[in-house]
């Protein structure tokens, strides 16, 4: 797209239109319908993270996320170029050409958060999850003034990248598995060890028929008195 023939085409928004202004066409179908698709299979892939916790609550979650998604649809508008501030004054992407308010943003952000705590079962990847999403609130707030700013979003969210390449430095559970790893592959070796040993006991065991061959030259003995 040719982000400066980008327009908002509010004339759309409140509907579930597939055509825009002219020149508009795709980007109000990528707005209006594949954005949306993205944010719920976002939200989806949250719910699937693997831990046995509330599997029930997971799906209801995931239906209620569908009608959220249709709303979003519903809702938006033509992607549309407005005026960033930081790091200094540049054009950035403004998806469904709206600015919502704060608090309905806080509330996806909440429900986010609570995602994250229904579904993860280990304290230190909650803490990577949520942490940074929080500081990701908060920096866009504090320098944009708005939190209506999906381009920057995506932007700040890459810090996910880095702290899950990282995971071996936090992740101890991976460690410990690793050792456990480690000690399974040793314990083969210890047994094989082991029983590299056994032919040493077989032999000396088998120095026993000996000794009864010696015993049994004492019988000789015996037989030539």
């Amino acid at each position: 797209l040719d982000r400066t023939r980008l327009e908002a085409c509010p004339g759309r928004r409140m509907t579930f239109a597939d055509h825009g202004p002219p020149g508009q066409r795709a980007n109000l179908v990528l707005s209006k319908y594949v954005i949306p698709a993205i944010v719920f299979i976002q939200y989806a892939a949250q719910l699937a993270y693997p831990s046995k916790k509330h599997p029930r609550l997971r799906r209801a979650l995931l239906a209620s996320y569908f009608a959220a998604a249709v709303v979003m649809a519903y809702t938006s508008g033509c992607t549309d170029v407005v005026r960033a501030r930081f790091p200094v004054g540049h054009d950035t992407l403004r998806w469904g050409g709206y600015s919502a308010p704060a608090l309905p943003i806080l509330l996806i952000s909440a429900a986010t958060v609570g995602n994250f705590c229904v579904v993860v079962d280990d304290a230190r990847v909650l803490a990577v999850l949520v942490v940074p999403f929080l500081f990701v609130i908060t920096f866009l707030w504090s320098t944009e003034g708005t939190l209506a700013l999906g381009s920057k979003w995506c932007t700040y969210c890459l810090i996910y990248s880095v702290l899950f390449l990282a995971a071996p430095l936090w992740d101890g559970d991976g460690a410990d598995e690793a050792s456990r790893a480690d000690a399974r592959d040793g314990d083969p070796d210890d047994g094989d060890d082991a029983r590299g040993s056994s032919p040493d006991k077989s032999d000396a065991h088998d120095g026993i028929p000996d000794d009864g061959d010696a015993h049994d030259g004492d019988s000789d003995d015996g037989y030539s008195d």
